[in-house]
This record gives structure tokens, sequence and C-alpha cells, in this order.
């Protein structure tokens, strides 16, 4: 994560607490946790808190909602999750149900967290303040605009400066791909922000392109998931003895390869149905489709994640008829997209071949089983 990146999560961050005051519902909370330890007794109290707890969950739940996936990784790393998204609730109501003879020692521990998160909040504000001091800004999206980022773990490239370049060229081909197919035309592709650590980059497409490109990768992660389940029905099945060196390794093998083969068809003419076959390049572009596929569901289970960030245009005078609907669909179609890019854990040996580096008209086997 570098600078730019974390000066917007801490941003958003203090940004949300304003609007949700979730600090402002513990303080309440916690007052009627304080009434509750003077009279256990009156029903007044017990309603209080317990009606508290309900706003707390929900203020929460609503922060969840609003946060793209992304960011709530994000949040994990920098240790922030504990503070906004935690379920505070129930561990709030564990504390209460745990110590219902002394309701006091629930408060005192509620008292430190609300004491801990104050600090935590504190050091979010000076932080953005001191990053802001040091000239860091951060890398803002254009109304009616919308990037697309890939983030490339080092096991992909081995920390080897050659497959880096080479992994680029790969996301380059893939790009094209898709631009080629929704748009007719390879497009340029600008450079949006870069980070370190695993590399991510973010670049600017036609939002059509970015479409395309979230809508294949939610598709891959749907694949995989269902490709995740015969894995791990393999997996096991490779622990009972009496199934070894049967034809059942081998029918969950080919199953695999099917499934992938069969996805991989289908989102292919989805995506050709727009293509004019008087282009006379039909078949070229299938071919880059297909492996552009490929591809991507064979990096996403080496741990491969894309971010789809948009802002749509201000609604200063909305426009009306077919065509500002249209435009408005779009926008909301990727902000759903956005919210479902939620990524596997890297579990085990990939069971997907890599494709080759460029696409080639051969019928490639998609998928690899190792043993």
């Amino acid at each position: 994560m570098n600078a730019s990146r974390l000066l917007e999560i801490i941003n958003l961050l203090i940004k949300e607490e304003a609007k949700s005051d979730i600090q402002g519902k513990l303080n309440d909370l916690n007052t009627h946790l304080a009434n509750l330890v003077s009279q256990p007794a009156d029903p007044t109290h017990q309603k209080a808190l317990s009606s508290s707890i309900k706003k707390l969950e929900q203020t929460i739940q609503n922060t969840v909602d609003y946060l793209q996936p992304a960011q709530i990784k994000l949040l994990e790393e920098i240790g922030a999750d504990e503070y906004f998204i935690s379920d505070m609730p129930a561990r709030i109501t564990s504390l209460v149900n745990e110590n219902l003879a002394a309701p006091a020692v629930a408060q005192q521990e509620l008292t430190e967290f609300i004491q801990a998160r104050q600090a935590y909040i504190q050091k979010l504000n000076q932080l953005s303040e001191n990053l802001k001091d040091m000239g860091v800004t951060v890398s803002s999206l254009e109304e009616g605009k919308a990037e697309i980022g890939f983030s490339l773990p080092r096991e992909l490239f081995e920390n080897n400066f050659e497959n880096l370049i080479s992994e680029l060229e790969v996301i380059k081909r893939i790009i094209r791909a898709f631009s080629e197919a929704t748009t007719g035309s390879v497009e340029i592709i600008e450079v949006r922000q870069i980070s370190t650590s695993d590399p991510l980059i973010f670049l600017g497409l036609d939002i059509s392109v970015i479409v395309a490109l979230g809508g294949a990768v939610t598709w891959a992660l749907l694949t995989w998931e269902q490709v995740e389940k015969i894995r791990k029905i393999r997996l096991e099945s490779a622990q009972i003895e009496q199934l070894q060196g049967e034809p059942y390794e081998e029918m969950l093998d080919i199953t695999i390869q099917k499934t992938i083969k069969t996805a991989i068809d289908n989102k292919t003419a989805e995506l050709l149905e727009g293509i004019d076959e008087k282009s006379g390049r039909v078949n070229e572009q299938e071919t880059h489709i297909k492996w552009a596929l490929e591809s991507i569901i064979a990096r996403v289970e080496r741990g491969m994640t894309v971010e789809v960030r948009v802002l749509p245009p201000a609604d200063k005078e909305p426009e009306e008829g077919e065509e500002a609907e249209e435009a408005l669909q779009v926008y909301r179609e990727l902000e759903e997209i956005s919210g479902q890019l939620v990524f596997p854990k890297v579990e085990g040996t990939p069971i997907l071949a890599l494709p080759s580096e460029k696409p080639d008209n051969k019928d490639r086997t998609t998928a690899k089983t190792k043993k």
C-alpha cells in the first residue's frame, strides 16, 4: 500500500465516522449500561440498553454495506476492522451476559474499548494531517469516470523483473481483447495510479470496457467457486484408501476440465454476441477472448485480485429519455460488479495451467489437475 492509498482509506474512515457516529452510539450504549449497573432491576434501563445495541448493530451493518470488498481488505491491513466493521454489538451482548451478576465488569471492559477506539480515531486524524503536510495527495476520480485495478501477487512473477513485465503484457493483451470485443477498437490505456508491495496498478479505460472486464472477473469467481467444490471432493477422496488409484479421481479431473471449458465457451459466446460478423475477424476475436478468460481465471486462482472504482456523474439536471437511462444503468452495473469482487484465499497447488503469454489459434486444454 502506498502513501496515497493509505491516505485515501484513512480519509474514507474519517468521513464514515462523521456520518455514522459509531463512537457516539457506543458512548450512549455505555451510559445505558452504567445506568443498569446502578439500578439493575429497572426495566427502563434494560430496554434502553437493548435498543442502543440494535442501533449500533444497524449502523455497523450500514457501514459494511457501504464499503467495497477491496476497501474492507484495506481496513483489515491497517487494523481498522476491529473499530469499524467488527461485530461490536455481539461482543457487548456477550460481555453483559457473561457478567449478569457483576455488570460493572462489563461496563469497565466496554469503557476501555471505547477509549481505545477514540485513541485510534485520533491517530487516524493526526496521520491524515501529517500525510497531507508531507505533500501526499489522494488520486481521486472525476465525476462520470471509472477505473480498474489489477493486483499481482509476487508469487505470480516470483520477484523476477522479466516475469513482472510478462505479467503486465498479459494484462495489456487481456484488456485489448475486451476493448476490441466491446468497442471495436484498441484504446489507449491510461495509467492512473501504481502501488507497490504486491504491485497494484489502476488503469483508465472506456467505461464499457471496464464493465465487460469486471463482468468477466465476477464470472471467473463464480466459475472458480464451482471448480473449488469439485477440487475439495477430489482432495477428500484421495485420503480414502479404497478410492485411490480408481477411475474416480480421473472422473473428477475430467469434470473439472469440462466445467471450465463449458464456462469459457458460454462466456465467450455471450461476449461475441454484439460483434459484427462482416468484419471478418470474429474467429480471431473468439480466440483472443477465450485466451483472456483462461488467463483471468488461472490468475484469480493464483491470487490476482481486481478492483473497480466508479464515480457516477452528479445529478445537476438529470436528462430524460432512453439514452440517459442506459447511461445511468452502466454506472449501476459497475457499482454492482464492484461489490461482487470478493476473492478466495489462495490455497494449495494451482490446478489450472497458465495459458501461453499470448493468444494462439490452437484448441488448448484449459485445466490441468496436479496429483
